[in-house]
């Protein structure tokens, strides 16, 4: 669960429909995400951020692993040297 999420929404005294609009993603899919069953694209991960006044990596730390070993790939694609073999 995403307890930062669900605490910044209840802290401005927003329901799980009022973020939802807020960001415009379905109240479902907010709500899952919240409840960590689901993971936001990257624009909408920065829009719940944004709206929710949250640091993206305490938010969705997860994330930042994902899109660290994205890079870690397209500069091996890039290169053609792996990271490991520097």
């Amino acid at each position: 669960m995403r307890d930062m999420l669900r605490k910044s929404r209840q802290n401005r005294g927003w329901s799980i429909r009022d973020t939802a609009e807020k960001t415009g993603i379905t109240k479902s899919q907010y709500h899952n995400i919240e409840l960590g069953r689901a993971n936001p694209n990257p624009e909408e991960a920065k829009v719940i951020c944004d709206i929710l006044n949250l640091e993206f990596g305490s938010a969705f730390p997860e994330m930042i692993q994902i899109y660290q070993k994205e890079v870690e790939i397209r500069s091996v694609l890039v290169s053609g040297i792996h990271p490991n073999a520097m």
